[in-house]
């Protein structure tokens, strides 16, 4: 079986019922009912827990997010939670789809309830910012909320016998969403500085980078023979992270959308670099799948593939991070922290800037000269640079 392939179990066989097959109840099972196989927080913490693998957990919840229901899909709604195993460790779990209306439909039939034990099984482990987190998996994982089962029953006696009683105060709290709706980020919080269009993608330099499999930072090869091969190969070659706050110093790589867009207005044009998650929310692929479909046909992935042309004139609200980078450096590349295609919000933007520019004739100012080559910057896809801007700006 292919190591790098998530899979649910250990197992590497597969039993398959066809037509003939009778299925009859074992009277004397004497195993686990459920087959729970638990993992403790901490090795998932670490990262010593392979990420390929369906895993098993039991904790009790500390804190509860909101429903993030921004997508119309509702499969990719999702909340997010923090539990705590008998250890005290503490580890960042994420309910997506029905999984989270679940959860809150339990906390609203029982208001008085104070401690919720959960257990999330055939959950996945994903790394974001080198910060390990367990997800429920589509509609396969199973979610069990304060069952009067075995397992959760001998949780609840190993808990610290200090804690909460039946008649203290709840054992979790509420998050609150620090993230503000798409409307409000765009026409309440950033300042609106001008319109501009995309005008092409600057085909001359990269459009995807080797990220770190960890924390989707930039990885550079170990040795010079390295270097993926022009159809964009890097099965044989060895990466390292340079990423001071990655767990992991040999990694291996993914391709990851690093788009650079020319966009104008009356006044010039400034660039752009649009990441993993913009990109592949345009473009409806994401940069793995493109840089394999374009090794398929043969074409070299060092070449702007002809799906990225669909951005050109495309007309998009940004939220432009200015860092600490393009201020010290002069450079006029900035980072697309967020992105919207949404054309109602652009609409009342326009008339919004109709309105600004009535009474204030400057807009952002920018050159045309190329940014300066960022090979030494670590590259991550992320949603936003808040730890080291100057300034975010709204720019469409």
């Amino acid at each position: 079986m292919d190591e790098g392939k998530f899979q649910l179990t250990h197992q590497m066989q597969k039993l398959t019922f066809n037509r003939e097959t009778t299925v009859t109840p074992c009277l004397d099972f004497s195993g686990s009912v459920n087959g729970f196989a638990f993992i403790d927080y901490h090795p998932i913490i670490v990262g010593t827990v392979p990420q390929n693998i369906s895993l098993d957990v039991i904790g009790s919840v500390i804190a509860i997010g909101e429903i993030d229901a921004r997508n119309k899909d509702r499969k990719r709604h999702k909340m997010r939670l923090q539990s705590q195993d008998v250890n005290g460790s503490q580890l960042d779990v994420n309910l997506w789809g029905d999984y989270c209306y679940t959860l809150s439909d339990y906390i609203q039939k029982n208001p008085n309830i104070l401690r919720i034990v959960i257990i999330p099984q055939f959950a996945k482990i994903n790394v974001r910012q080198c910060r390990r987190y367990v997800n429920t998996y589509y509609d396969i994982s199973k979610f069990i909320i304060n069952s009067d089962i075995d397992e959760i029953k001998v949780f609840k006696k190993s808990l610290n016998q200090d804690g909460p009683h039946e008649n203290s105060s709840n054992t979790f709290s509420y998050m609150k969403s620090n993230r503000s709706s798409e409307k409000d980020d765009f026409v309440l919080n950033h300042d609106l500085k001008t319109i501009a269009d995309i005008f092409e993608p600057i085909e001359h330099t990269p459009w995807h980078y080797p990220a770190c499999t960890n924390c989707n930072t930039k990885a550079v090869p170990k040795n010079s023979s390295d270097e993926p091969s022009v159809t964009g190969s890097f099965k044989h070659a060895t990466y390292e992270c340079r990423n001071p706050k990655c767990t992991k110093t040999e990694t291996l790589t993914v391709p990851r959308f690093m788009i650079p867009v020319r966009v104008q207005d009356h006044t010039g044009s400034m660039t752009l670099t649009m990441f993993e998650q913009d990109a592949k929310k345009l473009l409806k692929i994401s940069a793995k799948d493109l840089v394999a479909k374009t090794a398929k046909l043969g074409f070299c992935t060092n070449v702007y593939p002809s799906d990225i042309n669909v951005l050109k004139d495309m007309k998009l609200a940004f939220i432009v991070s200015v860092s600490k980078y393009n201020v010290q450096r002069s450079t006029n590349q900035y980072t697309i922290s967020r992105i919207s295609d949404d054309e109602i919000l652009i609409e009342e933007l326009e008339k919004k800037f109709v309105v600004a520019e009535g009474g204030n004739s400057q807009s952002f100012e920018h050159g045309t000269t190329d940014c300066e080559s960022q090979d030494n910057i670590f590259i991550k896809d992320v949603i936003s640079h808040t730890d080291d801007n100057v300034t975010p700006m709204n720019v469409f």
